[in-house]
């Protein structure tokens, strides 16, 4: 009967863990100061485990972002380090203690960057094989230690948005039109 118990408990162990899933949706704003934009991700925690790990612009041994950052800055208690393959590009990786770590429900931002790599270029493709995103990125259930160290993982696209001035323009743009045909 034991035996029965521990097999069983196992088994639910075992089929929690495989349920649990590392998932995240982000997106970037961008304020711009001549030639330079400063950049601030924002990551909402979708998934059903922690996010101890950012890593924007890159997959294993690419890095995706045009131009090096001039600056970086990183939320409270997290990690930065920027990474380079090849001398192709950078990539931009944010880690966190374990108490820090996002939790499922949770957003954060404070992810932030300052380059002269424009929002077009942002939104665009990689110079890399097939030209995936330049917002590729992945984002890990801890902090990065290793491809097989770092609990759950997955791969997420994060683009520029307009600035709200873009959007008012946008806005506006098209309330003209509307207008326009109903009187013509």
């Amino acid at each position: 009967m034991t035996r029965s118990v521990l097999t069983l408990t196992a088994l639910f162990a075992l089929a929690a863990a495989s349920l649990a899933q590392t998932n995240a949706e982000g997106f970037i704003t961008y304020t711009q100061n001549n030639s330079l934009f400063t950049y601030d991700i924002t990551l909402h925690n979708t998934g059903t485990t922690n996010i101890g790990t950012l890593w924007y612009a890159w997959v294993p041994g690419q890095d995706y972002l045009p131009v090096p950052p001039s600056s970086t800055s990183s939320p409270s208690g997290w990690t930065f380090t920027q990474t380079t393959s090849l001398g192709f590009g950078t990539g931009l990786r944010w880690t966190a203690p374990g108490a820090l770590e996002i939790a499922p429900g949770d957003t954060m931002s404070g992810f932030e960057f300052t380059t002269t790599t424009t929002p077009a270029e942002l939104a665009g493709l990689s110079i890399f094989g097939a030209h995936p995103p330049v917002g590729t990125s992945f984002v890990y259930e801890h902090a990065f230690s290793g491809l097989n160290s770092s609990g759950g993982f997955t791969s997420i696209v994060i683009n520029p948005v307009p600035e709200p001035a873009t959007f008012a323009a946008l806005g506006l743009g098209a309330f003209c039109l509307v207008r326009r045909r109903r009187r013509g």
